[in-house]
């Protein structure tokens, strides 16, 4: 096998403590992996540019998030004069023969749809589909939707994430974080877990479960990142039920745990999320999982939770009563089952099979 250099966006050769460090335990399993498929990570941390045009320039140049480089609070000449960069990069490997690689995390950048889109995104996405070797994707159920979005690219891979479960501590049992967070055996809990963007539907979940009288099922919504707006929406939504609860800030990891243990489902009622690492979390803790049909969700949760279709005005509820009236025992053994598939090292070697490609 022969030996493969890629250079990677973020940079798994970066402490946790630098400016990707939120993504950082997904990179560094990803590039310890790699190791195992004889792809050596390039360490380099001065002008890319430089490093692309070098006697030492890498065999495939990676890139996850690419609106992270240009996105953010700068002026529009400035996201511009970024996005530049980032396209010259992405020629320069076209004509030296580097290949650019791009792992398709989301459609667009939250809280953007694709009724919804930054211009510029839209300009940049279709662009970096049409000039990428090839491109990835977390799910075999998301491949259409990214060619319906952009177009069909050269070559499409699938490699799906691994466990998340070492992320977190692995410190109380199910009965006890349930008794932390004083249920009884008969309340069926429910968790909104992760960022509040808008497209996430916290609200619409709420609703959902507010149409429900059963006094034994519970919610929490836990929202680690919101606007103040979506706060206070919530906050409105959940008054006078103290079946719900909600929590708002960053969620600490031992915090987290007594979340995915103590609940019975995790439910994402999401609008066009293409990949949730929250998905990926609840399965990891064995919890099945309520989701729209969208992106990676069917191919992730199969069997151990409910999809549902989102133009189905009753589809959310739906949802909810079958997660309310089923053996959830068994959805847990079916989430379960899935967690213990998951692999680093399958993802690992579907990425070394698109460098190699």
């Amino acid at each position: 096998m022969n030996k493969i250099r890629y250079f990677m966006i973020p940079n798994p050769c970066i402490p946790v403590t630098s400016e990707w460090s939120r993504y950082s335990p997904i990179i560094s399993e990803i590039g310890k992996a790699l190791l195992k498929y004889n792809c050596e990570p390039v360490d380099f941390r001065g002008n890319i540019l430089t490093l692309l045009i070098s006697y030492k320039r890498p065999d495939v140049f990676h890139i996850h998030w690419p609106d992270q480089h240009y996105n953010g609070r700068n002026s529009l000449f400035l996201r511009l004069l970024r996005a530049l960069q980032l396209l010259t990069w992405v020629f320069v490997c076209n004509i030296l023969g580097i290949r650019f690689i791009w792992s398709i995390h989301d459609i667009y950048p939250h809280p953007q749809t694709p009724n919804n889109y930054d211009p510029l995104d839209r300009f940049m996405r279709k662009l970096l589909m049409k000039f990428s070797f090839s491109v990835l994707v977390m799910g075999d159920s998301a491949i259409k939707n990214v060619i319906t979005e952009f177009g069909e690219p050269k070559r499409i891979f699938v490699s799906p994430f691994g466990s998340y479960r070492e992320f977190y501590p692995n410190q109380i049992s199910r009965k006890n974080a349930r008794n932390n967070l004083g249920l009884s055996p008969s309340n069926r809990l429910f968790l909104f877990f992760g960022t509040a963007h808008s497209n996430r539907n916290p609200v619409e979940l709420i609703q959902a479960f507010r149409s429900f009288s059963n006094p034994n099922i519970r919610l929490i919504v836990a929202a680690t990142w919101y606007a103040e707006k979506t706060r206070r929406e919530i906050l409105e939504a959940v008054k006078n039920d103290d079946r719900i609860t909600t929590q708002f800030d960053l969620i600490p990891p031992e915090k987290a745990e007594v979340l995915f243990k103590a609940a019975d489902f995790v439910a994402l009622p999401s609008h066009y999320y293409l990949t949730s690492g929250v998905i990926v979390t609840s399965l990891s803790f064995g919890c099945p999982v309520i989701a729209e049909e969208y992106g990676c969700a069917p191919s992730q949760i199969r069997d151990a939770g409910f999809i549902y279709d989102s133009k189905d005005e009753d589809g959310l509820m739906n949802a909810l009563q079958q997660a309310v009236e089923c053996d959830v025992d068994e959805y847990k053994r079916r989430a379960q089952r899935i967690s213990e598939a998951l692999s680093w090292n399958l993802c690992a070697q579907k990425i070394a099979e698109a460098y190699r490609s």
